[in-house]
């Protein structure tokens, strides 16, 4: 199987100028466009084109405390960063030595079995959900034993790509919707609408091809 290499912000960058046809750097500095790059690594990683990454408890230690319901999202080190949680996408629990699934449950459900059972606890914790804007989990029953622990399968932020090095947190083939973001950004700034309006369409025209949905945030720009 052939390897596929990763870009570097160099990369990027030129990419980016061959979208907006500003190959010399006449209208946007490499410094304009650097910045434009890493917006636009963050708007890809919403979309999906970062890797899921396991939280196991063997390596990570996430406690679940005795009948408390909210977790904070943890602190972890990635490949010597410390990394801040986008999203949680599923959760596990460790009882009786064996990970188990948890359920996933819609806020508004969650907080309709809270009205009916509010202080409900003492059995294995079936449901979770979150509020990404807290970075809290939340977990219903409430844990009736103390020496167990959660694992996780999340989603990071993408760091700032460095000016050595490939980007090691946006996943291939979503690599190459990143210049395009940054060229609707740079144009976006420049008022260039019409270059703004071509290059929104061939983002969601690989968009939808790529995950078979609509993008979440382009259409403002169709």
């Amino acid at each position: 199987m052939p390897v596929v290499s990763s870009n570097t912000l160099s990369d990027y960058v030129s990419q980016t100028r061959d979208y907006l046809n500003d190959p010399l750097g006449n209208f946007w500095t490499d410094q304009q466009i650097q910045k434009y790059v890493q917006l636009a690594r963050r708007y890809v990683a919403m979309e999906g084109g970062t890797t899921l990454a396991f939280l196991d408890y063997a390596t990570y230690g996430i406690p679940l405390p005795l009948r408390q319901e909210t977790i904070p999202y943890p602190t972890v080190s990635i490949r010597g960063a410390v990394r801040q949680i986008m999203a949680v996408e599923d959760v596990g629990i460790i009882w009786g030595g064996i990970s188990q699934p948890l359920r996933y449950m819609p806020w508004a459900s969650y907080l309709s079995k809270r009205v009916i059972n509010p202080t409900l606890f003492g059995s294995i914790p079936i449901w979770w959900t979150t509020v990404q804007e807290e970075q809290m989990i939340y977990i219903y029953p409430t844990s009736a034993i103390s020496n167990t622990g959660l694992e996780l399968r999340v989603r990071f932020w993408p760091l700032d790509l460095g000016p050595s090095g490939s980007d090691q947190d946006i996943v291939q083939p979503f690599q190459d919707l990143v210049p395009v973001v940054a060229a609707i950004v740079a144009a976006e700034n420049q008022s260039e609408e019409s270059k703004m309006k071509r290059l929104s369409l061939l983002y969601q025209t690989w968009y939808t091809n790529l995950v078979g949905r609509q993008s979440r945030w382009i259409s403002r720009y169709l």
